[in-house]
């Protein structure tokens, strides 16, 4: 049980750690891989808690917010900023990664949602940053699929998560970022 414990936990590490920044192709890569990876660690975890129930209404609350994304993408026909389609509104990129945060938020609490907001917040800030989305695509992705979460998911019981992030900067003024969860 430790070594699946562990096997989360790196899971999450490789999902934060990046040396991206705003601008670059490694930022954009982190959006395009991060939309795919929090929903899949959300699903990770509802396996490993052997929660049967959560990964039904996972799938059900994941299935939902897709469709609903896809569908108003063909009907709103809104630009992208860089001008190559008209399937801006709403993120795909973005309903999927704020779909598995929201679901770990409220099916297992903040201990697990807020960490994946952010890190859904920074897979829309990377679209917004290539210039595939408008800030209100990203929005209203969010927006979107947190409110089918929130009639999809029930709350799972309460089991105590303690988790600590660090931040620092080492003599080469190289920064860092680590995270301990303690299931």
């Amino acid at each position: 049980m430790k070594y699946k414990a562990i096997g989360c936990l790196s899971m999450a590490a490789l999902l934060v750690h990046t040396n991206a920044s705003a601008g670059s192709d490694a930022f954009k890569t982190y959006g395009d891989v991060a939309s795919f990876a929090i929903p899949a660690l959300a699903a990770g975890i509802t396996l490993y808690k052997g929660d049967e129930e959560g990964l039904k209404e996972f799938g059900l609350g994941f299935l939902l917010s897709m469709g609903a994304t896809y569908g108003l993408k063909k009907t709103v026909h809104r630009e992208r900023p860089d001008m190559s389609d008209n399937e801006s509104f709403p993120s795909g990129h973005a309903a999927r990664a704020f779909a598995g945060a929201s679901y770990l938020q409220f099916r297992y609490g903040s201990a697990y949602g807020l960490p994946m907001y952010l890190a859904s917040g920074a897979v829309g800030w990377s679209r917004v940053d290539a210039r595939k989305h408008h800030w209100t695509d990203v929005i209203a992705s969010g927006v979107l699929t947190t409110a089918v979460a929130w009639f999809t998911t029930s709350k799972y019981q309460d089991i105590p998560v303690n988790v600590s992030l660090m931040m620092g900067e080492d003599q080469n003024r190289t920064y860092g970022l680590a995270a301990n969860m303690q299931f």
